[in-house]
Protein backbone atom coordinates (compact mmCIF):
# COMPACT_ATOMS: atom_id res chain seq x y z
CA UNK A 1 0.00 0.00 0.00
CA UNK A 2 1.70 3.43 -0.93
CA UNK A 3 2.54 5.82 1.76
CA UNK A 4 0.06 8.66 1.77
CA UNK A 5 1.53 12.10 0.83
CA UNK A 6 2.74 14.92 2.33
CA UNK A 7 0.18 18.02 2.19
CA UNK A 8 0.67 21.69 2.48
CA UNK A 9 -2.12 23.74 2.56
CA UNK A 10 -1.02 26.82 0.95
CA UNK A 11 -3.67 30.12 2.27
CA UNK A 12 -3.17 31.41 -1.34
CA UNK A 13 -5.32 31.74 -4.52
CA UNK A 14 -3.42 29.59 -7.19
CA UNK A 15 -1.35 31.39 -9.95
CA UNK A 16 -1.94 30.74 -13.67
CA UNK A 17 -0.98 29.77 -16.13
CA UNK A 18 1.78 27.77 -13.26
CA UNK A 19 2.10 28.14 -9.93
CA UNK A 20 5.79 28.22 -8.78
CA UNK A 21 4.49 26.38 -5.69
CA UNK A 22 2.46 23.88 -7.21
CA UNK A 23 5.36 23.10 -9.08
CA UNK A 24 8.09 23.22 -6.79
CA UNK A 25 6.30 20.59 -4.42
CA UNK A 26 4.97 17.73 -6.59
CA UNK A 27 8.38 17.77 -7.91
CA UNK A 28 9.13 17.08 -4.12
CA UNK A 29 6.39 14.22 -3.98
CA UNK A 30 4.39 16.76 -2.02
CA UNK A 31 0.94 17.56 -2.55
CA UNK A 32 -0.19 21.41 -2.68
CA UNK A 33 -3.38 22.06 -1.93
CA UNK A 34 -4.69 25.94 -2.28
CA UNK A 35 -7.30 27.73 -0.29
CA UNK A 36 -8.28 31.11 -1.91
CA UNK A 37 -8.09 33.91 0.88
CA UNK A 38 -8.37 37.17 -0.42
CA UNK A 39 -10.25 38.86 -3.72
CA UNK A 40 -8.77 41.52 -5.49
CA UNK A 41 -10.15 44.47 -7.37
CA UNK A 42 -7.59 46.58 -9.46
CA UNK A 43 -8.25 50.53 -8.89
CA UNK A 44 -6.94 53.73 -10.01
CA UNK A 45 -5.39 52.07 -13.63
CA UNK A 46 -6.56 55.57 -14.88
CA UNK A 47 -3.66 56.95 -13.00
CA UNK A 48 -0.99 54.72 -13.64
CA UNK A 49 -2.29 54.66 -17.60
CA UNK A 50 -1.60 58.45 -17.69
CA UNK A 51 1.85 58.12 -15.79
CA UNK A 52 3.20 55.54 -18.27
CA UNK A 53 1.75 57.23 -21.47
CA UNK A 54 2.92 60.57 -20.91
CA UNK A 55 6.57 59.11 -20.24
CA UNK A 56 6.59 60.16 -16.99
CA UNK A 57 8.50 57.33 -15.62
CA UNK A 58 12.54 57.33 -17.27
CA UNK A 59 12.72 55.05 -19.66
CA UNK A 60 8.75 53.90 -20.20
CA UNK A 61 6.21 55.21 -21.94
CA UNK A 62 4.34 56.19 -25.38
CA UNK A 63 6.58 59.88 -25.02
CA UNK A 64 9.49 58.18 -23.09
CA UNK A 65 12.45 60.96 -24.44
CA UNK A 66 10.11 63.71 -24.77
CA UNK A 67 9.44 65.12 -21.45
CA UNK A 68 10.93 65.14 -18.27
CA UNK A 69 10.51 62.06 -16.49
CA UNK A 70 8.95 62.46 -13.12
CA UNK A 71 10.22 58.62 -11.57
CA UNK A 72 13.41 56.59 -12.05
CA UNK A 73 12.22 53.91 -10.97
CA UNK A 74 9.48 51.56 -9.98
CA UNK A 75 8.83 49.74 -7.25
CA UNK A 76 6.79 46.09 -6.80
CA UNK A 77 6.44 44.25 -3.83
CA UNK A 78 3.19 41.97 -4.66
CA UNK A 79 1.88 39.89 -7.57
CA UNK A 80 -0.93 41.22 -6.86
CA UNK A 81 0.74 45.00 -7.79
CA UNK A 82 2.15 43.67 -10.88
CA UNK A 83 -1.00 42.16 -12.03
CA UNK A 84 -2.42 45.54 -11.82
CA UNK A 85 0.12 47.08 -13.67
CA UNK A 86 -0.14 44.50 -16.41
CA UNK A 87 -3.87 45.93 -17.04
CA UNK A 88 -2.39 49.29 -17.47
CA UNK A 89 -0.05 48.33 -19.99
CA UNK A 90 -2.88 45.78 -21.78
CA UNK A 91 -4.43 49.27 -22.31
CA UNK A 92 -1.71 50.87 -23.75
CA UNK A 93 0.09 47.54 -26.21
CA UNK A 94 -0.64 49.71 -29.17
CA UNK A 95 1.60 51.56 -28.20
CA UNK A 96 4.08 51.00 -25.61
CA UNK A 97 6.49 47.92 -25.31
CA UNK A 98 7.78 46.99 -22.01
CA UNK A 99 10.29 44.68 -24.33
CA UNK A 100 12.28 48.00 -24.84
CA UNK A 101 11.91 49.91 -21.59
CA UNK A 102 15.13 50.43 -19.75
CA UNK A 103 13.08 51.28 -16.16
CA UNK A 104 14.88 49.87 -12.63
CA UNK A 105 12.48 48.03 -11.59
CA UNK A 106 12.77 46.65 -7.93
CA UNK A 107 11.18 43.62 -6.48
CA UNK A 108 10.62 41.57 -3.15
CA UNK A 109 11.42 37.85 -3.89
CA UNK A 110 11.55 35.49 -7.46
CA UNK A 111 7.61 35.11 -7.42
CA UNK A 112 7.57 38.62 -7.90
CA UNK A 113 10.29 39.13 -10.36
CA UNK A 114 8.92 36.14 -12.41
CA UNK A 115 5.90 38.34 -12.51
CA UNK A 116 7.08 41.40 -14.18
CA UNK A 117 9.55 39.43 -16.53
CA UNK A 118 6.48 37.68 -17.69
CA UNK A 119 5.12 41.13 -18.72
CA UNK A 120 7.81 41.66 -21.27
CA UNK A 121 10.46 43.51 -18.83
CA UNK A 122 13.74 42.87 -19.47
CA UNK A 123 15.68 41.12 -16.75
CA UNK A 124 18.27 43.05 -16.58
CA UNK A 125 16.46 46.15 -15.61
CA UNK A 126 14.53 43.62 -12.71
CA UNK A 127 16.50 44.41 -9.44
CA UNK A 128 16.39 43.00 -5.66
CA UNK A 129 14.45 39.65 -6.27
CA UNK A 130 17.03 37.91 -3.65
CA UNK A 131 15.46 40.59 -0.87
CA UNK A 132 12.68 38.68 1.23
CA UNK A 133 11.34 41.88 2.88
CA UNK A 134 10.78 45.62 2.15
CA UNK A 135 12.75 46.38 4.85
CA UNK A 136 15.72 44.60 2.80
CA UNK A 137 14.07 46.08 -0.36
CA UNK A 138 14.77 49.25 0.86
CA UNK A 139 18.35 49.04 1.91
CA UNK A 140 19.16 47.58 -1.48
CA UNK A 141 17.91 50.68 -3.13
CA UNK A 142 19.49 52.20 -0.81
CA UNK A 143 23.27 50.72 -1.91
CA UNK A 144 22.26 50.58 -5.51
CA UNK A 145 22.71 54.44 -5.88
CA UNK A 146 25.21 56.73 -4.59
CA UNK A 147 23.35 59.91 -4.10
CA UNK A 148 19.57 60.10 -3.57
CA UNK A 149 17.50 60.08 -7.54
CA UNK A 150 14.10 61.29 -8.60
CA UNK A 151 11.21 60.45 -7.65
CA UNK A 152 10.12 56.39 -7.11
CA UNK A 153 7.01 55.16 -8.24
CA UNK A 154 5.76 52.43 -5.88
CA UNK A 155 2.30 50.70 -6.83
CA UNK A 156 0.57 49.31 -3.84
CA UNK A 157 -1.90 47.87 -2.04
CA UNK A 158 -4.42 49.92 0.01
CA UNK A 159 -3.29 47.48 3.16
CA UNK A 160 0.50 47.62 3.62
CA UNK A 161 3.98 48.83 5.73
CA UNK A 162 5.33 51.83 5.44
CA UNK A 163 8.66 50.86 6.12
CA UNK A 164 10.15 51.50 1.84
CA UNK A 165 9.06 55.03 2.30
CA UNK A 166 10.12 55.88 5.43
CA UNK A 167 13.38 54.35 5.05
CA UNK A 168 13.99 56.19 1.76
CA UNK A 169 12.96 59.16 2.73
CA UNK A 170 15.10 59.70 5.46
CA UNK A 171 17.52 59.41 2.71
CA UNK A 172 16.21 62.01 0.60
CA UNK A 173 14.60 60.01 -1.62
CA UNK A 174 11.20 60.79 -3.01
CA UNK A 175 8.50 58.26 -2.96
CA UNK A 176 5.39 58.33 -4.35
CA UNK A 177 2.99 55.33 -3.82
CA UNK A 178 0.13 54.80 -5.95
CA UNK A 179 -2.74 52.17 -4.90
CA UNK A 180 -3.15 50.24 -7.88
CA UNK A 181 -5.48 47.33 -6.18
CA UNK A 182 -7.55 46.62 -2.91
CA UNK A 183 -7.70 43.26 -0.33
CA UNK A 184 -10.75 41.59 0.94
CA UNK A 185 -11.54 38.80 2.81
CA UNK A 186 -13.29 36.50 0.09
CA UNK A 187 -16.46 35.17 1.68
CA UNK A 188 -16.16 31.97 1.37
CA UNK A 189 -12.90 31.45 2.69
CA UNK A 190 -13.79 30.01 6.24
CA UNK A 191 -16.11 27.48 4.80
CA UNK A 192 -13.38 26.62 2.09
CA UNK A 193 -10.72 26.34 4.70
CA UNK A 194 -12.97 24.28 6.94
CA UNK A 195 -13.82 21.71 4.01
CA UNK A 196 -9.76 21.36 3.00
CA UNK A 197 -9.21 20.32 6.77
CA UNK A 198 -11.94 18.31 7.30
CA UNK A 199 -10.72 16.08 4.03
CA UNK A 200 -7.55 15.41 5.69
CA UNK A 201 -7.67 11.51 5.97
CA UNK A 202 -6.80 9.64 9.13
CA UNK A 203 -3.17 8.15 9.40
CA UNK A 204 -1.97 10.70 6.66
CA UNK A 205 1.02 13.16 7.70
CA UNK A 206 -0.14 16.28 9.82
CA UNK A 207 -0.61 18.68 7.11
CA UNK A 208 1.32 22.05 6.87
CA UNK A 209 -0.98 24.80 6.53
CA UNK A 210 1.35 28.03 4.92
CA UNK A 211 -0.17 31.69 5.88
CA UNK A 212 1.30 34.25 3.29
CA UNK A 213 -0.64 36.97 4.68
CA UNK A 214 -2.01 39.31 7.37
CA UNK A 215 -5.55 39.30 5.46
CA UNK A 216 -7.30 36.50 6.61
CA UNK A 217 -4.74 35.29 9.47
CA UNK A 218 -7.82 35.91 12.18
CA UNK A 219 -10.01 33.78 10.21
CA UNK A 220 -7.25 30.61 9.81
CA UNK A 221 -6.10 30.80 13.05
CA UNK A 222 -10.14 30.80 14.53
CA UNK A 223 -10.85 27.89 12.53
CA UNK A 224 -7.51 26.19 13.42
CA UNK A 225 -8.08 26.34 17.00
CA UNK A 226 -5.54 28.36 18.26
CA UNK A 227 -5.46 31.77 19.80
CA UNK A 228 -8.01 33.05 22.34
CA UNK A 229 -10.99 32.59 19.90
CA UNK A 230 -9.80 28.81 19.20
CA UNK A 231 -11.32 26.03 20.14
CA UNK A 232 -10.51 22.29 19.56
CA UNK A 233 -7.49 23.11 18.22
CA UNK A 234 -6.95 20.81 15.03
CA UNK A 235 -3.15 18.90 14.65
CA UNK A 236 -1.24 20.65 11.96
CA UNK A 237 1.98 22.49 11.55
CA UNK A 238 1.69 26.05 10.98
CA UNK A 239 4.32 28.38 8.75
CA UNK A 240 4.00 31.67 7.96
CA UNK A 241 5.69 33.40 4.77
CA UNK A 242 8.06 36.15 5.84
CA UNK A 243 8.46 38.23 8.93
CA UNK A 244 5.53 40.04 8.42
CA UNK A 245 3.01 37.64 8.78
CA UNK A 246 4.74 35.99 11.70
CA UNK A 247 4.80 38.94 13.55
CA UNK A 248 1.36 39.84 12.79
CA UNK A 249 0.51 36.65 14.07
CA UNK A 250 2.76 36.59 17.32
CA UNK A 251 1.65 40.60 18.65
CA UNK A 252 -2.07 40.57 17.53
CA UNK A 253 -3.33 37.41 17.58
CA UNK A 254 -0.76 35.60 20.44
CA UNK A 255 -0.37 32.64 17.93
CA UNK A 256 3.59 31.64 17.62
CA UNK A 257 3.71 29.96 14.61
CA UNK A 258 5.89 26.90 14.13
CA UNK A 259 8.23 28.07 11.44
CA UNK A 260 8.99 30.56 9.26
CA UNK A 261 10.38 31.27 5.73
CA UNK A 262 12.59 33.96 5.76
CA UNK A 263 11.98 34.28 1.88
CA UNK A 264 8.74 34.54 0.15
CA UNK A 265 9.70 31.52 -2.07
CA UNK A 266 8.69 27.73 -2.76
CA UNK A 267 12.65 27.23 -1.76
CA UNK A 268 12.25 29.00 1.20
CA UNK A 269 9.08 27.75 2.67
CA UNK A 270 10.62 23.78 1.55
CA UNK A 271 14.03 25.02 3.84
CA UNK A 272 11.69 25.29 6.83
CA UNK A 273 10.01 22.21 6.40
CA UNK A 274 12.85 20.14 5.77
CA UNK A 275 14.34 21.29 8.78
CA UNK A 276 11.36 21.03 11.11
CA UNK A 277 11.44 16.84 9.24
CA UNK A 278 14.80 16.87 10.16
CA UNK A 279 14.59 18.20 14.03
CA UNK A 280 11.67 16.05 14.37
CA UNK A 281 13.68 12.79 13.56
Amino acid sequence: MATPRQQVLLLKTKSIPTDPYDTFFRSKDVEPVFVPVMAHRHVNLDSVTRILSEGRTQGLGAAAGSVQPEYGAIILTSQRAVEALGSALNTLKDTLSPQSSTTPIYVVGPATAKSVRNLGFPSANIHGQECGTGELLAHYILKHYSSPIRNLLFLVGEVRRDIIPKTLGAAGFGVDEVVIYETTVMTSFREDFVWVLDEVKEGHPTPWVVIFSPTGSDTAIEVLGRGSSGSGQRKVHLVTIGPTTASHLRDTLHVEPDGVAEKPSAEGLWAVLEGYRQASI
